[in-house]
């Protein structure tokens, strides 16, 4: 992780000046070559700052290792991202009590998988992720079986975290 943090230090710098925190920001809808990939969402703007580059960097360092980002432009459609948002909101998910206050949620369904920590009808921290269909059939959501891979925490290790 250190030797493709270096080499990429350059690319990392430049997807944070790409994606400065905007005053007010709870949350980000990522796209990787126009695909939405994961969607992260606090429920304080203050707590949301502390952890803005950090998820920009995460999602970055896995764009840059499997080859996510290339040169590729383009801008999202705004549809694209009403898509993505509309999806999120659709599905049910399944909330059971939590190890300290509130509820602990899980999403899952098709290529959508995420966790909530609820307190009072409150989202305080919602992380959902698409998987990619070769993840999504190891990851037992499709007919292959279930498999686990340790890294280190990156948007790719925390999208698998959600399969376990």
């Amino acid at each position: 992780m250190k030797d493709t943090h270096e080499r990429h230090r350059g690319s990392m710098g430049k997807y944070n000046e790409a994606f400065q925190l905007v005053e007010g920001q709870t949350g980000c809808l990522i796209f990787l070559r126009g695909e939405a990939a994961g969607c992260e969402l606090l429920s304080r703007p203050e707590k949301y700052a502390m952890l803005h580059q950090k998820i920009i960097g995460s999602y970055a360092m896995d764009a840059l290792r499997s080859d996510h980002g290339s040169d590729d432009r383009n801008p999202v459609p705004q549809k694209a991202f009403e898509q993505a948002l509309d999806a999120i909101g659709s599905i049910k998910a399944e909330c059971f009590p939590s190890v300290g206050l509130g509820e602990d949620c899980r999403i899952r369904e098709g290529r959508i998988t995420g966790s909530a920590l609820r307190y009072e009808n409150v989202s305080i921290h919602a992380a959902v992720f698409w998987l990619e269909e070769e993840r999504r059939q190891h990851a037992g959501h499709g007919d292959g079986e279930s498999r686990r891979e340790e890294r280190m925490a990156s948007f790719d290790e925390r999208r698998q975290r959600m399969n376990r």
